[in-house]
């Protein structure tokens, strides 16, 4: 487990570290459901690797324009609670200065 969830850098200059799940490392995606990381274009995959098989599979940029931008109504966010608790304790840790 990490010892911060942030770091404050100078002012009101934060990084925010992305929680880990279950201890291991993430990506922003691993906050999104599985079903929505399911959902396939133009009958390809999600693949978050930089070596993804372009034929088969498709990028983040792809599930970020084609998959969250276009169902973002439909999606559940949930998952991002962590995230979002995080920027709520930076801004009451830059309240305290």
């Amino acid at each position: 487990m990490r010892a911060s969830k942030f770091i404050s850098v100078i002012d009101n200059l934060y990084i925010i570290l992305i929680p880990r799940i279950d201890d291991n490392n993430t990506e922003i995606e691993d906050f999104f459901d599985q079903s929505t990381r399911d959902i396939k274009v133009d009958d390809r995959t999600f693949d978050p690797s930089k070596e993804a098989d372009t034929i088969n599979t498709y990028s983040k940029n792809t599930f970020a324009t084609k998959v969250i931008k276009e169902q973002k109504t439909n999606i559940s966010f949930d998952l991002f609670k962590p995230i979002l608790d995080q920027i709520v304790a930076v801004i009451e840790h830059n309240k305290t200065l």
